[in-house]
């Protein structure tokens, strides 16, 4: 890594596809694991990066304890069938839900 890399800031968006900014997507496990991608079907929301215009490998995100670096994905992340599957699944926790008395799955 170059240590006079220079880092600019960004501003991209939390989509159901992954993070995208300059026409590529982003994701991290951490983003997974707190379902950003899930809660953005509800809607999008922007997210101020770091970003290395020479090297679009990864973008830098901030939470409030922690940086998180996001890498690139080969683009598109969801499509219709997976959307369909997504949508199925939240039917079956929503279903689960309800059989247990409304206990959050």
């Amino acid at each position: 890594m170059d240590s006079q890399q220079k880092y600019e800031l960004g501003l991209a968006t939390v989509s159901n596809r992954g993070v995208l900014f300059n026409g590529l997507v982003y994701t991290c496990s951490n983003m997974i694991k707190q379902k950003w991608f899930e809660h953005a079907t509800k809607g999008e929301w922007k997210v101020i990066i770091l970003h290395d215009p020479q090297n679009p490998t990864d973008i830098l995100l901030f939470e409030i304890q922690a940086i998180e670096i996001a890498t690139t994905v080969q683009a598109p992340l969801v499509d219709d069938q997976t959307l369909q599957y997504q949508s199925a699944i939240r039917a079956l926790k929503e279903q689960l839900s309800r059989a247990k008395g409304g206990i959050e799955t």
